[in-house]
């Protein structure tokens, strides 16, 4: 567990200060609404309350106690040559599964410093063998993943956590065999890791610097990345409690990858699940302390101290806060865990999540808050993404291809294979090309997903934007023919135009796990209706939007909202901006599970008034304005908290799940939209530009095919 480990620590239990009380016990943390619930609790705690309970386990507990108790996060470790002479000879996961040398290894250093806390032996990846994946700990290298889950079909053969008496017993015998040893002398610590970080190494593989894959099934397949996190966090509530049963005291739960995400990623990804894990213990086991840490959360500790109910709140070494989280609920008291390099502060701060991300350029502070990709898979700023992210497959992009021989090799051949495909063999006319564009979109489509990281999007012929049951049929034919090439039906979305007819073809494939990709929204009812259906991303045009209302500028900038002139409209007013915060604001508060896919980012200061936004597809020009090509080797790498004194370039988050949440909609909003209020709620601007939309889709898929034909008639 990188960032942390081997760093001394204290857990504080300071009383009021001034007008601000901090430490708050845990008690006072669960469900306001319930006070039998906190009596309950505080009761049982205080009636186990005894003179010779060892002082870390009182402190956690929210006592005030003669001093400050420290330990060590790496006790057992290669400092101590009895360690090494038991890591010389056998390997991590014998010296952690063998109780016998598990216990001697987490004895070693309570014997010889008498800290105040016993840490078990062992590994936050040791309970994964018992739920099917298997690990081992290579030297100079740490945990390997020897099949990394990278699919929804490994994810549902997960084993669940039955007994974990059984599938683990090494860990009761260690616990148990700490518990008389040390007696009251000391407390015993258990610990696990949090589902993020589990699922992460699972994902990856082995640790890893950016950790791309995981983010790749963040952005793409989020529902993917959730199974595999709800799964993780019903066996480690189960393990939790074996812990506590077998005779640890407290118990730490670690969340080592947090510093991979942005404070709106941990808000949906990590903190949720480690909450769950936390309430459903305190419920189970209502007496036992728990402590949550997440490594490198400077950024976070506003959103822990507000939604995380542990005993026990453990901020790095490198936090400005140094060990203490100033509450912002000034009845209540938590305990702090302090890292601190070499001794423990007890300095008291002020605290606020930081609004803005400041990083070396302004694209790689952006990149920390949202998605950014290029505008096109064949950008020639491809270079900047350690790993694309994700790519489109459209007649305008096959068109691309075949107009530069030469450039793209491989998916020109890819195109060239489609034109003996058998399945249209049989076809003639019209009907026969279709099926070999179909075949030339899918063959591209395997290729991409090949070399991106997240979901490719594949278009379904445009003239049926208005024809609900030929876009299912053809999406359901792309679909096949992928699954026929041997790509999984997460890696792909079906790119449909957003008329209503469309919409209702994404409920209907969404209700199949066939995810869509809902393009050419231009008014709020579309993204309400699209969001209403499940579409996995809509995408709003910004710079097809700022275009319209350029030549409209008395036009409404809201098909909903009060007619205004848009002649001189600042950054904060422009019309099209404001719809696509409207439409995100939305999605994040009412359609979760929908993400906005921003297009047409043609300025610098719009995609920085965009920040936060889940994607920012976004040309060459501007990401060249926007840095350079340092940038985009990882998300949240690299970056900190912005403050008078640190360098680089500070992008502020415009865009926050906190700020959707404050959103009030009207009623009429949230409402489900019936195809009447869709299509009187369209307007102007919706209609205009979606009809526009739709026959520049069919003009390119025309240039394709009269190019394909040629190429066609060459290769014969």
């Amino acid at each position: 567990m990188p960032g942390f480990f081997g760093e001394p620590c204290a857990l504080h239990n300071t009383k009021a200060w001034g007008s601000k009380q901090y430490i708050l016990n845990v008690w006072d943390r669960l469900p306001r609404q319930d006070p039998r619930a906190q009596r309950s609790r505080r009761g049982s705690l205080r009636a186990l309350v005894q003179a010779q309970d060892p002082l870390l386990l009182r402190v956690a507990r929210g006592e005030d106690a003669e001093r400050v108790p420290v330990w060590l996060m790496r006790q057992a470790g290669r400092y101590m040559p009895e360690f090494r002479r038991y890591s010389d000879q056998y390997g991590f996961r014998h010296r952690s599964e063998t109780a016998d040398i598990a216990i001697e290894l987490s004895l070693q250093p309570w014997r010889a410093f008498q800290p105040d806390g016993v840490i078990m032996f062992s590994d936050i990846l040791t309970p994964l063998p018992a739920l099917g994946i298997e690990f081992d700990v290579v030297p100079k290298k740490g945990p390997i993943i020897q099949q990394p889950l990278r699919s929804m079909e490994q994810i549902q053969e997960l084993r669940p956590l039955e007994d974990p008496g059984q599938s683990l017993p090494f860990i009761h015998t260690i616990l148990q065999a700490l518990r008389q040893e040390v007696g009251s002398a000391s407390t015993v610590l258990g610990f696990v890791g949090s589902p993020w970080t589990l699922a992460a190494y699972a994902v990856e593989g082995k640790s890893d610097k950016h950790c791309m894959k995981t983010k790749t099934m963040m952005f793409h397949n989020p529902r993917m990345l959730h199974a595999l996190l709800k799964h993780l966090t019903e066996a480690l509530v189960r393990y939790v409690c074996h812990q506590i049963d077998s005779g640890a005291q407290v118990v730490q739960i670690f969340d080592s990858w947090a510093h991979h995400l942005s404070p709106a990623q941990f808000q949906e990804f990590s903190l949720p699940y480690a909450e769950e894990i936390i309430q459903r213990v305190h419920a189970e086991r209502p007496s036992t302390p728990l402590i949550f840490h997440a490594n490198g959360g400077t950024g976070k500790l506003g959103q822990i101290g507000a939604h995380c109910s542990a005993d026990v709140l453990g901020p790095s070494s490198a936090s400005s806060v140094h060990g203490q989280y100033v509450a912002s609920d000034t009845t209540h008291r938590k305990e702090s865990l302090g890292f601190s390099d070499g001794a423990a502060s007890t300095a008291q701060y002020d605290y606020q999540a930081p609004s803005s991300i400041t990083a070396a350029t302004e694209l790689s502070a952006l990149s920390a808050l949202s998605s950014v990709v290029p505008d096109t898979y064949l950008s020639r700023s491809l270079h900047v993404l350690a790993s694309p992210k994700a790519a489109t497959v459209s007649s305008s992009v096959l068109y691309g291809i075949l107009q530069s021989p030469g450039s793209q090799r491989e998916a020109e051949t890819a195109i060239q294979r489609a034109i003996y495909y058998d399945q249209c063999e049989s076809l003639a006319g019209p009907q026969k090309l279709a099926c070999q564009v179909d075949k030339a979109v899918v063959n591209v489509g395997a290729l991409f997903v090949r070399r991106v990281e997240g979901r490719v999007s594949t278009e379904v012929d445009p003239r049926f934007a208005f024809n609900t049951d030929q876009i299912v049929a053809r999406a359901l034919n792309l679909t096949a023919q992928y699954k026929d090439m041997g790509v999984p039906q997460e890696r792909t979305l079906m790119r449909i135009p957003g008329s209503w007819e469309g919409i209702q073809a994404a409920k209907i494939l969404e209700s199949k796990g066939i995810s869509t990709h809902i393009i050419l929204v231009y008014s709020f009812a579309q993204a309400a209706a699209a969001a209403q259906a499940g579409a996995s991303v809509i995408q709003p045009n910004l710079g097809q939007l700022g275009d319209w209302f350029r030549r409209n500028p008395g036009a409404i900038r809201d098909p909903t909202g009060p007619r205004q002139d848009s002649g001189s409209l600042g950054l904060g007013d422009n019309p099209g901006l404001k719809l696509v915060e409207r439409i995100y604001n939305y999605c994040h508060k009412h359609h979760p599970r929908t993400k906005v896919m921003v297009s047409g980012i043609r300025r610098k200061q719009d995609a920085l008034a965009l920040a936060g936004m889940d994607y920012l597809v976004v040309g060459d020009k501007v990401l060249s304005e926007l840095g350079g090509t340092d940038t985009l080797q990882g998300y949240n790498d690299g970056f900190s908290a912005s403050g008078p004194e640190q360098p680089g370039s500070t992008v502020e988050a415009r865009l926050t799940p906190a700020k959707a949440a404050a959103t009030q909609f009207a009623s009429e909003d949230t409402e489900p939209l019936g195809e009447a209020d869709f299509r009187d709620r369209l307007g102007q601007t919706g209609q205009e530009l979606l009809d526009h939309g739709v026959r520049g889709l069919v003009a390119d898929l025309g240039r394709f095919e009269d190019a394909f034909t040629k190429y066609v008639g060459s290769a014969e």
